[in-house]
């Protein structure tokens, strides 16, 4: 294959699918049985980038009459008057701001820990006890 035609491989996260999937169905707000259904851009026999996932109900993503796979995401997205790239960005900056907390929390433990070792250490070059 010549290079100039190779795609670039899509984004694959579990853990923002199942971040996307702790929150309701963005159609009907539903919290049973959520699953993240991909909007995005995809080639033949390959899915879209996980960042273009968004919360569904089963009913609205595979199993209702009117599903995401049913009539596809252009109609789907239509009918429900959904604003797909806005919801995207809306959801990807929730899960930036999480993995910085999450970041954040880790880099103060680690902190602490080097704290507590480095008076541990002072503690016994000193000759005190802790």
């Amino acid at each position: 294959m010549n290079p100039i035609y190779r795609g670039v491989k899509p984004v694959r996260d579990p853990k923002y699918l199942a971040f996307l999937r702790t929150f309701p169905c963005v159609v009907c707000c539903g919290t049973r049985w959520i699953e993240a259904a991909h909007f995005g851009a995809h080639g033949t026999s390959q899915k879209a980038s996980d960042l273009d996932a968004l919360p569904l109900c089963r009913a609205h993503h595979q199993t209702g009459k009117h599903a995401r796979h049913k009539i596809g995401p252009v109609r789907f997205a239509a009918m429900h008057c959904l604003d797909v790239p806005a919801l995207q960005e809306m959801f990807q900056a929730f899960w930036n701001t999480k993995k910085k907390s999450e970041l954040r929390q880790e880099s103060n433990m680690k902190l602490l820990l080097l704290t507590v070792v480095f008076a541990a250490f002072w503690a016994a070059l000193s000759g005190w006890t802790l």
